[in-house]
């Protein structure tokens, strides 16, 4: 800002000549029209040193004999809301009737650039109707060079939207145009709408193909019906960004208008509208959160069963989540989900559903814990168990490892699900959270049998007295259970009791009998219902 201050003093004070060239007031980009690139143009002139004017007497719009902000937001708001219109000379070129100290030597030699990749487009919009009559108008831009503003009229020939203000929501890429100017008036059958990126930033629109930057919003008529309607961009304009299209330019590009091809969208109307209220305000985002969903890593065997806890974390309470698990089809078969969380209160969820499709490999489901009581939620920064995951894992499983992982799109029996959490009343995507990590779960399958030497019951790899006064603690003191239940069954019966000590012993001490196989490490050659875990 203090470039611009101290060039408004220094044009107040040059004593330049007075202007000889005839020119179109408000035309600070001298191509002869007063429009959207004229705010930009002059901007980039007085805050960020881009080329000078080749008129300053046109682009002093509201002819107050100073080049400020103010030139362009007037300008902006002759143009978009509905303002006075600049004095003469306008809409016509002509001579100065104010002459003052802004010099316009020549005027005319500006021209709109070509883009022939440009275009303005109008996407499909969807509305809900019925108590609602709000509408969205998606909008979004192509070109191959940066872009620093656009305006358009769109054109609604069936008369269904509202004379109404209106607005222009942001949705440039990383909002990068939160510092600028935006509005969209509907009046009279159009809708009119215009957005500046920053007024005094270097920021632009990035380059690109049909990337959506804003949304019009606003209004249905009372009693609409339910159906299809054209929405006809009738105008558009888009204007250049200092990123050049070919080399380095020193800023020769910017601000220039580009006259861009023109799509038009249809309007769909999902209901009767009913409703009389309508409100156009920009929705608030929610405050910052992170978000952590978590699976957590199992060991099983061929045609064994396991268990998948589910785990939530975020830094605000939250009420409910969604969530879409993929596995492989051909290794695991999903048998059962079990609700892990219950509510402080004991009351039971507002709604929940919880599926299991085994022919396309995925778990998914939703909860709605509570949106009326804030003490029925997921506790804040702790990892909450919500739920258990119980597969069957298949007799001709391979040894390995097979992940289970959150993954968008999992079907149920309604529509593709995705992976949300429920926080402030609002659905949270990880597109939309501070942070939305992703922790998938790894199932490695292992053998079903696996090597032990019998008798050793504690697990050090020999057979002596300790492997007798393990197995007596375990039964009748407490004491921790065999790793190996196979090696522990010493006499090879199946069970663990009292006669597989005395039979480690009577091996150890009398050699009244030798221990069955396997005597090395190795598998067990009468299978019974004992395992060796892992």
């Amino acid at each position: 800002m203090r470039r611009g201050l101290w060039l408004t003093v220094g044009l107040m004070a040059a004593g330049a000549p007075l202007g000889a060239a005839d020119f179109v007031r408000g035309d600070a980009n001298s191509d002869g029209v007063l429009s959207v690139s004229d705010a930009p143009y002059l901007l980039g002139y007085i805050f960020l040193g881009y080329r000078p004017l080749e008129c300053d007497a046109a682009a002093d719009a509201n002819d107050d004999g100073v080049l400020d902000l103010t030139d362009s937001v007037f300008g902006l708001v002759a143009q978009f809301r509905g303002g006075s219109p600049p004095p003469a000379p306008f809409p016509g070129a002509g001579p100065d009737p104010t002459p003052d100290d802004l010099p316009c030597p020549s005027y005319g030699s500006g021209s709109p650039l070509e883009d022939p990749a440009a275009a303005l487009i109008v996407r499909d919009a969807a509305a809900p109707g019925g108590a609602s009559r709000r509408v969205a108008i998606p909008i979004a831009l192509s070109s191959t060079g940066s872009l620093k503003a656009f305006s358009g009229v769109i054109h609604d020939p069936s008369g269904v939207l509202e004379d109404v203000p209106g607005s222009l929501h942001d949705k440039t890429p990383e909002r990068v145009g939160t510092a600028g100017w935006r509005s969209a008036v509907t009046q009279a059958g159009r809708a009119t709408f215009a957005f500046v990126v920053s007024f005094t930033l270097p920021v632009e629109i990035p380059a690109g193909q049909g990337v959506v930057v804003a949304e019009v919003v606003t209004c249905l008529k009372p009693g609409t019906r339910a159906g299809q309607y054209p929405l006809t961009l009738e105008a558009g304009e888009l204007t250049s960004g200092f990123e050049p299209r070919t080399g380095p330019d020193n800023g020769r590009e910017y601000g220039r208008a580009i006259h861009p091809t023109l799509v038009s969208g249809t309007l769909f109307v999902e209901q009767d509208v009913t409703g009389s209220a309508c409100d156009t305000s920009e929705p608030q985002p929610p405050p910052p959160i992170h978000i952590r969903f978590a699976l957590e890593d199992r060991t099983g065997i061929p045609g064994g069963e396991v268990t998948i806890p589910f785990k939530v974390r975020a830094d605000r309470a939250s009420q409910g989540f969604s969530y879409s698990v993929h596995f492989d089809e051909a290794i695991l078969t999903a048998t059962d989900t079990d609700k892990v969380f219950v509510t402080p209160s004991g009351t039971p969820y507002e709604f929940e559903r919880f599926e299991e499709n085994n022919e396309a490999g995925y778990l998914v489901g939703a909860a709605v814990i509570s949106l009326s009581d804030t003490g029925d939620v997921l506790p804040p920064s702790v990892d909450v168990e919500v739920l258990k995951f119980d597969f069957h894992i298949s007799a001709l499983a391979p040894i390995g490892e097979t992940p289970i992982e959150f993954r968008d799109g999992g079907r149920g029996t309604g529509g593709p699900v995705k992976n949300k959490l429920i926080a402030g009343g609002q659905e949270i995507a990880p597109d939309q959270a501070s942070s939305f990590v992703f922790v998938n779960g790894l199932l490695n399958i292992v053998p079903d049998a696996i090597p032990f030497v019998r008798g050793d019951s504690n697990g050090d790899d020999a057979v002596d007295i300790s492997d007798a006064k393990f197995t007596l603690s375990y039964l009748f003191l407490g004491g921790g259970g065999p790793r190996c239940a196979d090696a522990a069954d010493a006499n090879d019966d199946g069970k663990i009791d009292v006669s597989d000590p005395v039979a480690t012993l009577q091996f150890l001490f009398t050699g009244e009998r030798k221990l069955l196989p396997p005597r090395t490490p190795g598998l067990d050659p009468t299978p019974d219902g004992l395992r060796c875990r892992p």
